[in-house]
Formats: structure tokens, C-alpha cells, sequence
């Protein structure tokens, strides 16, 4: 097998180490390996994995079900086998299925459209077929179950107004698969927010002074950069220029400390809460600014600077992915949103075309998704604002 070739390469490598490419993973010290350091792993490589596809790599991984993987599982999956070849014994349920798929294939039909047919033999005919395609669905997973037409998106089928998107059927899936990978990503950022917050030490004016080297209320792209270098983080200059540009909500090109707490403080009201009542401690005593905050704290302030860069870098991959397809514009891509054509997008409409499509989001997975496009905050996204978020936003991009 090719998955065990892979397995043996990898072993006979001098600098293979299954703990440390189990640790590599784990990157937030989790101790298991789950869907959230996965996704990052995997994201951080170039390749954004669907939940899907997530989870399906933790079932291969995990033998005991509880759907995380442990150091030892890890270790005997990645374990190359010795494999042993034998024609597969063909059973009679298989012989049966397969005898049954060419038999209701369309190129064996007769002529006559089931469509126009008024007789009583063409009726049998026809039900007969259908009788036939639900003995089929019984013995076939779930998502084979629409038999021929198994290439048909649920939007077709669930909603009847997805003849008036302005989008091609491939183009609108690939918005809404946008849509989630943005949820992903906020996911991500929220998580190591969350993280922060928690820590009793950290408070938002000191993690701002920090940055702040030159005490001038707000920073710069190319300021944010040079502060981060100076405390060992070193970035990419495109990756700061998309995080000033998210949270700059006065467009002046830089970020001041209103602008500064948005960007870290937590949605979730119970981690946010104690934050905000936090006040300048280090700043205050004047402390120098190499010894602000404990050394967990610090180093976990920069990790969180780094997954907002990386979700950063991440979104405006996908903004240029859409934007690569011949026939995306982003005013067809606003209409197939705006049910109700009255010019703005709301939640509900969120949730109707990523449901269409068949992904169940969260009501604070619709809260991320909303917040990432209302740059006002009024609650609902208007043309303009969904236009520079699902644009791409480098310069020479647009």
C-alpha cells in the first residue's frame, strides 16, 4: 500500500522521531492531538483542512474512540505494518450491489423519459427505479445515497429560491466553503484569547506600552513590526499590514489602543469580563519593559500576536482563492448572501446559505462570521463592507 510506503520512509529517516513530530503538532501543549491542533498544524503548512477532513484523520488515528489521539496512538498509527497481499474474497451482497448499480445505470434505460411516460408499463417501469435506488441507499453510506445524481449540491434541492443566485452553483460552493474556513480561523484566534485572558498577570494597557515603545497612542504597520522584532518576533511584513488593516476602524493606518483591545479581548463574556477590569500595572510602577508580565504570560501574548498574523495570512488566502475563479465578482457573491434584496446581510441569512449547503453553524460561529464583515458593528453587513472583507486586501492584490 502507498499510506505504508509513506510509513516506512518515514521510519528509516536518521532524523524521524515520533514524539517530536507528535509535540510539532501539539503546539499548544494539550497533551493529545485534537481538532484544533490539527487544523493549526495543518493550516500553518499550507493546506486548510475542512472539519470533515479533520475529523476524519483523528478516527484513523484514534483506537480507543474517544476522539482524541494519544502520544502511544499516534506512534502505532504511524507505525509501518507488515502487509501481507490476498485477493479480497467477493461476496454475494457485493456481486448483488454492483449487479444492481449496472442495471439502474442511465445508459441502460430504455428511450422513453420517465418524465412522458403515460402508460402503465412505463409507470412500473419507473417504479420499479425507485424501488431499485432504495434497496441501493439502504446498503450505501449516506452520502451516496442520491445514486446518479449524487453531483447535485443540497442547496438545489433544499431551497427553491437557488435559482435566483446570480452565482454559478461551483462558484457559490467555494464561497460558502470560504465562509466556513473563516469560522475555522476565528475559531483559532478565539481559542488563544480565551487563553490569555486567563492568565491573572495580563492586562490589555501593559500588552499595548509593550508594543508601544515610542509612546505615540497607536502603531504603525511598519512600527507594530519593528516592536515586535525588538522582542524577538519576527514577522512578515504583508501578515502585520493585514492585521492593522482588520482592526484600524478609523482608517488612519494604525492601530490605537481601542483598536488594540478589540483585537484581543475574547467575545465570550465570562473571559472577557475580568479583562476589562484589569488596569496598567507594570507601565504604572515603571517597570522596564523586558520584565512586563511573567514569562508564561509573555511568551503566551506573542504565541496569540503570531495566530492573529497567521489567521491573518490564512483569510486573504481565501480571499485570493475566490477571487482566482473565472467568474467570482463580489457583487454576484453579496447577492447569493442577500436573500431579501434589501442591500444588507444579516445572521439569518448567514446561516441560510452556509444550512443550504449543508454546514449547521453555531450561533457563535454566525457571531465570528458576522463580526469578521460588520465594521460598524450595527449588526449587519452591508455591500461595502462585505466587498473589502472578501477581497483581497494586500496592496497590487486588488
Amino acid at each position: 500500500m502507498r499510506l505504508d510506503k509513506i510509513k516506512r520512509e518515514l521510519n528509516i529517516r536518521y532524523d524521524w522521531n515520533a514524539r517530536a513530530a507528535f509535540e510539532t503538532i501539539d503546539s499548544l501543549r494539550d497533551y493529545t492531538l485534537n481538532q484544533r491542533n490539527i487544523q493549526t498544524f495543518l493550516r500553518l503548512n499550507g493546506f486548510i483542512a475542512t472539519d470533515s477532513e479533520v475529523i476524519a484523520i483523528i478516527r484513523r488515528l484514534d483506537s480507543d474512540g474517544d476522539n482524541k489521539v494519544t502520544l502511544d496512538e499516534f506512534a502505532e498509527a504511524i507505525r509501518p505494518a507488515v502487509v501481507i497481499s490476498s485477493p479480497a474474497p467477493v461476496s454475494s451482497s457485493t456481486v448483488y450491489l454492483e449487479e444492481s448499480k449496472r442495471l439502474s445505470s442511465p445508459l441502460r434505460r430504455t428511450a422513453t423519459s420517465p418524465l412522458r411516460a403515460t402508460d402503465s408499463g412505463a409507470a412500473a417501469q419507473l417504479a420499479h427505479s425507485a424501488s431499485l435506488s432504495g434497496s441501493l441507499a439502504a446498503t450505501q453510506s449516506p452520502s451516496r445515497t442520491l445514486g446518479a445524481s449524487a453531483y447535485v449540491p443540497l442547496a438545489s434541492s433544499l431551497s427553491p429560491s437557488r435559482r435566483f443566485s446570480p452565482m454559478r452553483l461551483d462558484d457559490e460552493s467555494d464561497l460558502v466553503r470560504g465562509f466556513k474556513e473563516q469560522i475555522t480561523l476565528e475559531n483559532e484566534l478565539e481559542d488563544a484569547k480565551n487563553r490569555l485572558a486567563l492568565q491573572p498577570d495580563f492586562n490589555l494597557p501593559d500588552a499595548f506600552d509593550l508594543l508601544d515603545r515610542h509612546l505615540l497612542g497607536s502603531l504603525t504597520a511598519t512600527e507594530l513590526g519593528d516592536s515586535l522584532a525588538s522582542n524577538g518576533v519576527y514577522t512578515n511584513s504583508e501578515d502585520v499590514f493585514l492585521f492593522v488593516k482588520r482592526y484600524d476602524r478609523n482608517g488612519d493606518s494604525r492601530v490605537n489602543y481601542q483598536e488594540f483591545s478589540d483585537a484581543f479581548m475574547p467575545k465570550s463574556a465570562s473571559h472577557s469580563t475580568s479583562l476589562q477590569l484589569r488596569r496598567a500595572h507594570y507601565s504604572i510602577l515603571r517597570v522596564p519593559r523586558s520584565e512586563y508580565f511573567s514569562s508564561y504570560t509573555r511568551e503566551l501574548f506573542f504565541k496569540t500576536v503570531r495566530v492573529h498574523l497567521s489567521v491573518e495570512a490564512s483569510a486573504e488566502n481565501i480571499r485570493r482563492r475566490l477571487l482566482r475563479r473565472p467568474g467570482f465578482s463580489a457583487s454576484d457573491a453579496f447577492a447569493a448572501v442577500d436573500y431579501d434584496r434589501n442591500g444588507f446581510i444579516t445572521r439569518d441569512e448567514f446561516k441560510g446559505i452556509l444550512r443550504q449547503h449543508g454546514f449547521f453553524p453555531t450561533e457563535t460561529e454566525l457571531l465570528w462570521l458576522v463580526d469578521r464583515y460588520d465594521r460598524n458593528h450595527d449588526g449587519r453587513v452591508s455591500y461595502s463592507e462585505f466587498a473589502e472583507e472578501i477581497l483581497p486586501k494586500s496592496p497590487g492584490r486588488r
